[in-house]
C-alpha cells in the first residue's frame, strides 16, 4: 500500500481523502456524516493491510486489479463508533461504509479506586459511586486507536472514560456496503477489557516484535506495558514529565519505544530486556515480559527557529525511515524531526539488536 499517495484527514465528521500524485486535483473523495459512518467528530485513522499471504489461495486477475485499486480504513470517534472504510480508485475514489461497530460503557472494565492524587480519587470514588448500569449503552469516547501489526484485524482503543479494550473486526463482507437503520443496535468488537485507568487514555500501540505487548499512556503522567493476555498491567513508569500524549514502539528496534511529553521532550526508552529474538520468526520470547526494566537512553527537546513552543498534542513515527517523527500542535502546525546519527547510536547501544 503506498501510503505517500493517499493521506487521509478527518474534520468534524468528515472522511475526506486526498491524492497527492495527482497534481491538477490533489482531493479524491470527501464523505460526510449525513452519508452514514460517524455521527460526531474522527479521532483517528488507519490503514487496514490486506492478508495477501491468505488470499494467495484465491488469488486471480479480479483480485489482483482489487489490490492495486482498494484502500481499506479504520476511523473511530467521539461517538464510540469504529467504521469500516472502503475506497474504490475505479470509481473516481468511491467511499463506502462497510461496517460499523459501537464501544459502549458496559465494554469497559470497573471504574479504579485511584492512588494518584486526593483530588482524582475524589472524583473517581464519586463516580464509582454512581449506579453504572443508568448509563451501561451509552456511547463512550475512543480516543486512541492502534492497529495489531500482526494482524491487521485485531486492535486496540483507548477512551476518554479511562478504558483499554482489545477488539476485533472479523468477519466482514468488504463487498457490502452499510445500510445503517435508525432503531439498529451496533455490534461490539470488543474481545477482552484490560485495567480501566483513572482519567483519559491518550495513546495505545501495539508491539511490531512482541505480539502480545501493548504500550500505553494516558492522564495519570504514567506509562503502561501491557500484555494482552492479563488485565493488569506489566510495568508502570512514572517520567516526572507531565502527561505522555504520545507513546509508541519503533518498528525498526525490537527494544525501543518513544514518548512524547506535554513539555513538549521526546523520550527514547529501551527495554532493557535480557529476550532474544528468534531469527525464524522474528518475535521475542513473550514469557520472559515479565523481566522487562526499562530506561531512559536520551531526553530529546526539538529546537524550533522561531522559538515558538506550542504543546504537542500528537505525534508518529515514519514507518519507512526510522530517523524521523512528526509531531502536531495546539496550532495546527505538523513538524518532522530528524533523529539523524542517533538512530546509528541506538542500534550499536540497544542489546540484541
Amino acid at each position: 500500500m503506498e501510503y505517500n499517495v493517499i493521506q487521509i484527514i478527518q474534520k468534524t465528521r468528515d472522511l475526506v481523502v486526498w491524492n497527492l500524485a495527482n497534481s491538477n486535483d490533489h482531493l479524491l473523495a470527501n464523505i460526510g456524516g449525513i452519508q452514514g459512518g460517524h455521527k460526531d467528530c474522527i479521532n483517528q485513522i488507519c490503514w487496514i493491510s490486506y492478508n495477501l499471504e491468505h488470499d494467495l489461495r484465491i488469488l486471480n486477475s479480479n483480485n489482483i486489479i482489487l489490490y492495486a485499486t482498494t484502500y481499506r480504513l479504520l476511523s473511530s470517534g467521539s461517538d464510540g463508533r469504529i467504521v469500516c472504510w472502503q475506497i474504490d480508485l475505479r470509481y473516481s475514489g468511491k467511499v463506502k461504509c462497510v461496517k460499523i461497530f459501537q464501544i459502549r460503557n458496559k465494554d469497559q472494565s470497573p471504574l479504579p479506586i485511584s492512588s494518584h492524587s486526593n483530588s482524582l480519587r475524589n472524583y473517581t470514588l464519586l463516580r464509582s459511586s454512581l449506579p453504572e448500569s443508568i448509563n451501561n449503552d451509552k456511547a463512550v469516547n475512543i480516543t486512541c486507536l492502534s492497529l495489531a501489526k500482526n494482524d491487521p484485524e485485531k486492535f486496540i482503543v483507548g477512551t476518554e472514560t479511562g478504558g483499554i479494550l482489545l477488539c476485533q473486526i472479523n468477519p466482514i463482507n468488504w463487498d457490502e456496503t452499510c445500510n445503517e437503520f435508525l432503531d439498529e443496535h451496533l455490534q461490539s468488537p470488543l474481545k477482552f477489557s484490560l485495567a480501566r485507568q483513572d482519567g483519559p487514555i491518550y495513546s495505545v500501540d501495539w508491539s511490531k516484535f512482541y505480539p502480545n505487548l501493548i504500550l500505553v499512556s494516558g492522564f495519570n503522567q504514567c506509562i503502561q506495558l501491557f500484555s494482552v493476555l492479563q488485565r493488569s498491567p506489566l510495568i508502570s513508569i512514572d517520567p516526572n514529565e507531565g502527561s505522555i500524549l504520545v507513546a509508541e514502539f519503533s518498528s525498526h528496534l525490537p527494544n525501543i519505544f518513544v514518548c512524547i511529553t506535554e513539555y513538549n521532550r521526546i523520550l527514547i526508552y529501551d527495554l532493557n530486556s535480557n529476550v532474544e529474538i528468534n531469527s525464524v520468526n522474528n518475535h521475542l520470547d513473550e514469557e520472559k515480559l515479565h523481566d522487562f526494566q526499562p530506561e531512559v537512553l536520551y531526553t530529546l527537546t526539538p529546537q524550533i527557529d522561531n522559538e515558538i513552543h506550542s504543546a504537542v498534542i500528537s505525534g508518529r513515527l515514519n514507518e519507512k525511515d526510522s530517523r524521523l517523527v512528526a509531531t502536531g500542535n495546539t496550532d495546527g502546525i505538523v513538524y518532522v524531526w530528524d533523529f539523524g546519527n542517533l538512530i546509528n547510536e541506538l542500534s550499536s547501544k540497544v542489546k540484541h539488536i
